[in-house]
Formats: C-alpha cells, structure tokens, sequence
C-alpha cells in the first residue's frame, strides 16, 4: 500500500504554505481526509475564488503592475500575451489575403454607391426610351421620387458593422 502524503508534501504539491494548507483543513475548506493532490488541487481552486489565501505562486503574481490601476501583474502579463497574439493572427491574416485594408474596402464601396446612383437616375431616360408615351410630367414625378429616395439613403446615420469572427 502506498504510503499517505504529509501534510507539508500536500501543500508543497499545491503551491500553498503549511499554514495555510493546515488552515484550510481546519475550517473545512477542503476535506480533512483527502489525499490525492489533483483532488485537492481542485477543491482548493474552486475554494480559492472566493474565499481564503491564493496559493504561493498566485501571491508572488498578484503585486499591482499599475499604482492606481489594481492590475496584478499576472493581468497584465495575460492581457499583453493575448494582445501580442492578436496582433501576430492580424499579421497572418493580411498575409494570406484575408484582411483588406478599410481605404480599399471604402474606396471600392464609393465606387459601387457611384454606379448605383448614376444608375438609378437613369431610369427616368430608359424608361422614356422603353415606353415613348410617358408624359414629361409622369418622368418629372419618376425622376422626383428617385431624387428623394437617394436623399433619405444619403442622410441615414451609418451604423457600424459589427465585427465577423470565422
């Protein structure tokens, strides 16, 4: 039969000082009969977002990186990983040919909006074209509504469009 842990080698193993360890037991935090590191590793972290002292690791972590901001350093270490990896999928994303720089995206919509428009007061001229018995008033009212719907679209507040992730 394997010989049981100590106490002393259970806390090594969680990163937490006899004291502690020895305290936690106590006030039943974690069991009192349990042995098995990964279990206690468990019980003591989900215990540890609410209550009691961090383990070691955590506390040498936990120093304010900022002195007003009470951002840990380990925060801040995790927020500039995550920030640094974004930036490095973007540079792997324009390589590839996946991101398209916004000027060339807006250029490229002005253009369209352009032809669109060119086309749209057009109509009135085709139509006259297609059916030569339309009156000039029948055109003046075709061409006026025209006019007034490019305006209303022209003076829309622009949304922004939400962010696609793949």
């Amino acid at each position: 039969m394997p010989k049981s842990k100590s106490d002393r080698a259970l806390a090594k193993a969680l990163g937490v000082s006899l004291s502690s360890f020895q305290e936690s037991r106590a006030s039943g935090r974690i069991p009192a009969d349990e042995r098995d590191v990964e279990r206690l590793r468990a019980t003591w972290l989900a215990s540890s977002n609410s209550q009691g002292p961090a383990p070691m690791a955590a506390r040498a972590e936990s120093k304010p990186a900022g002195s007003d901001s009470g951002e840990t350093l380990a925060d801040a270490r995790r927020r500039k990983e995550i920030a640094l990896a974004d930036l490095r999928e973007d540079e792997l994303a324009k390589k590839r040919g996946e991101l398209i720089p916004a000027a060339e995206i807006e250029a490229g919509l002005i253009a369209e909006f352009s032809a669109v428009r060119t086309h749209l007061l057009a109509i009135p001229t085709r139509a006259k074209q297609v059916q030569p018995d339309l009156t000039v008033g029948q055109l003046a009212t075709l061409d006026a509504l025209i006019r007034e719907a490019l305006t209303e679209l022209s003076e829309r507040k622009h949304v922004a469009v939400p962010e696609v992730n793949p």
